[in-house]
């Protein structure tokens, strides 16, 4: 059923312009920036783009997110879901890996960049691996953010909004300072971007891997929760 579900949102995705306007505008503005990338430093640099990908990234994500689970259940389909013979669980991940292979998509797109400024850069595949893998963790934790939100609500602009509020609040945690040590250090472990900085300088950091796996996980086990919920009520 999980291979049912997954097939089923991505027909959603693309029978409707949700997955083409995700794509289409992460293109453009992604290429924006690149080529200002290209012109300001006469050399293009995968490593510098992707932290500008990640911002387009908290914008764009929303429109893939906002409808997993709140489309459901504002056209009542969510209760033959839960009726099914098919675990939350399945329901979940099939979402999840669904809107996880369209950000791959958009991902994939930067890949001419990589071929750009391998022909007039130069290219360390090291620091750009170590670059990609922290991007994508990064995309996998914002989908698992937008998809426990989706289950909180049937509206799908409130689910976008919250998205936005959530994402922007744990990316720019890092300016807030309340100058009580302990305070900050906790504000500081949920900064979700500054965990990514240690892969933005190619340095592969096990606990950065570890931090994006747990709360992707975390995130995901809420939104089974949150579901299994409603199947009983």
């Amino acid at each position: 059923m999980l291979k049912a579900i997954f097939k089923r949102e991505m027909l959603s995705c693309f029978t409707t312009m949700t997955g083409y306007v995700f794509i289409g505008v992460f293109m453009f503005l992604s290429s924006i920036f690149f080529s200002m990338e290209m012109f300001r430093n006469r050399v293009g640099s995968v490593t510098g783009i992707l932290p500008m990908c990640m911002v387009i990234l908290m914008l764009l994500m929303p429109i893939i997110t906002m409808r997993l689970m709140a489309e459901e259940k504002a056209n009542k389909t969510d209760q033959l879901l839960l009726t099914a013979p098919v675990k939350v669980s399945e329901i979940i991940l099939g979402k999840f890996f669904a809107a996880f292979c369209v950000f791959l998509i958009s991902t994939a797109t930067t890949l001419f960049y990589v071929l750009v400024a391998a022909i007039w850069g130069d290219i360390h595949p090291g620091e750009t691996f170590a670059s990609y893998l922290g991007y994508i963790l990064f995309g996998a934790l914002l989908i698992a953010i937008g998809l426990y939100i989706s289950c909180l609500t049937e509206s799908q602009v409130v689910a976008a909004v919250l998205t936005y509020g959530v994402t922007l609040l744990l990316f720019f945690s890092s300016w807030i300072n309340t100058g009580i040590d302990f305070i900050d250090y906790i504000i500081g472990f949920f900064k979700i971007a500054g965990w990514n900085e240690s892969f933005s300088m190619g340095v592969i950091a096990p606990s950065g891997v570890m931090y994006y796996l747990s709360f992707t996980f975390l995130f995901l086990l809420l939104s089974v929760r949150k579901t299994e919920s409603r199947r009983w009520r």
